[in-house]
C-alpha cells in the first residue's frame, strides 16, 4: 500500500511541478516588473490599494493553483483506480495531495510577496492569508466530492450542488462585509470560532461524499437517474437535430453540406454560448436590483455603475 502510494505520489508531483512553476513565477514576476518599471521607489501600492489588490491575487492565484492541481490529478486518478488499496484512502490521499500542492504555492508566493513587497505587518493589516487558505482548502474538496458525484448525476444533486456552490461564494463575500453588504468592505483579517468551524463541517461533509462517490465510481455501480438521463437525452436530440419530423426531404448537397456542418460545428458553440449569455444577463439583472433598486431608472443607474467600474 506504502509503496504504491509513494509511487502515484512521484507521478503527481512530476506532473505539477512545471505547472506550479509557471504559475507561481507568473504571480511574483508580474508585480515585479510592474515595480521595477512603473512604480516610484521605495512604494509598491498605495495603501488605499492594497485591498482591491489583494481580492485580485486571491482571484488569480486561485485560478491557477486550482488548474494547476487539476492538471496534476487527472494523469494519475486512473492509475489510482487499479491500485490494490482500499477506495477511502486512495480517495483521501488524491484530496490530500491537491490541498498540500495548493497550500504549499500559497505559501511559497506569499513568502516571496513579503520578501519583495511588504513590511512585517502585513498578515495583521492589509494582507489577510489564514481565512481565505482555509476556504479553498474546503472549496478543493467539494470540488473533489462534485467531480466524483457527476459519475451519477440527478437533477436532486444538480440543485443541491448549485445551492452548496452559490452559498459558499455567498458566506466567502460576507466575511468582507462583517456589518452587511451596505457598508464598506474590510479585509478577513481574524478567523473566528464558528468560520473555522463551518469550514470544517463542510471541508468533513465534502470528503465523506467524496470517499463514497469514488467507492461507488471504483466498484461500477455509479449511474445517472433516469429523469437525468431522458434529460440529457432530449438535449442531444436538440443540438444534433436527430429529432426528425418523420417526412423526408430532397436537399441539394450544398444545402446537406450547410445543415451537417451547422449540425455537427456550429449548433452546439451557438446553444451553450446562447445559455451562458442568459445566465450572465440574469446574474447582472440580479446584483443591480439588489444593490441598485428594481425600478427602470435604478437599473439603469446601477448598469452604469457596474460598466464605469
Amino acid at each position: 500500500m506504502n509503496a504504491a502510494l509513494v509511487t502515484t505520489t512521484r507521478l503527481f508531483l512530476k506532473r505539477a511541478w512545471a505547472g506550479a512553476l509557471l504559475a507561481v513565477s507568473a504571480l511574483v514576476l508580474c508585480p515585479l516588473m510592474y515595480r521595477l518599471v512603473f512604480a516610484e521607489p521605495g512604494r509598491m501600492f498605495a495603501q488605499e490599494d492594497l485591498f482591491g489588490v489583494n481580492i485580485m491575487y486571491l482571484i488569480l492565484s486561485s485560478i491557477l493553483f486550482l488548474a494547476v492541481g487539476y492538471n496534476a490529478i487527472q494523469g494519475t486518478h486512473k492509475i489510482c483506480m487499479g491500485l490494490p488499496v482500499r477506495s477511502t484512502p486512495i480517495a483521501t490521499w488524491m484530496m490530500l495531495a491537491t490541498v498540500s500542492l495548493v497550500v504549499v504555492l500559497q505559501l511559497v508566493t506569499n513568502g516571496a510577496y513579503r520578501l519583495l513587497f511588504f513590511d512585517a505587518h502585513w498578515l495583521s493589516e492589509y494582507w489577510p492569508l489564514l481565512g481565505p487558505l482555509l476556504f479553498m482548502v474546503t472549496v478543493i474538496l467539494v470540488s473533489h466530492a462534485i467531480y466524483w458525484g457527476l459519475y451519477a448525476v440527478s437533477l436532486t444533486r444538480i440543485v443541491c450542488w448549485t445551492c452548496l456552490v452559490i452559498g459558499m461564494c455567498w458566506w466567502f463575500v460576507a466575511r468582507y462585509y462583517p456589518e452587511g453588504f451596505q457598508a464598506r468592505a474590510i479585509s478577513w483579517k481574524h478567523v473566528t470560532l464558528s468560520e473555522f468551524l463551518t469550514l470544517l463541517v463542510v471541508s468533513v461533509g465534502a470528503w465523506y461524499f467524496g470517499t463514497r462517490e469514488f467507492a461507488r465510481v471504483r466498484a461500477g455501480l455509479a449511474t445517472h437517474s433516469p429523469h437525468w438521463r431522458r434529460l440529457q437525452n432530449w438535449y442531444e436530440s436538440i443540438v444534433t437535430g436527430a429529432a426528425t419530423s418523420g417526412r423526408s426531404e430532397t436537399l441539394s448537397v450544398s444545402t446537406s453540406l450547410s445543415r451537417l456542418h451547422w449540425r455537427d460545428g456550429c449548433k452546439r458553440t451557438v446553444l451553450n454560448c446562447g445559455m451562458v449569455a442568459g445566465v450572465a444577463v440574469w446574474v447582472v439583472n440580479l446584483i443591480t436590483m439588489t444593490g441598485f433598486g428594481s425600478t427602470l431608472h435604478q437599473w439603469a443607474d446601477g448598469f452604469l455603475v457596474i460598466v464605469a467600474v
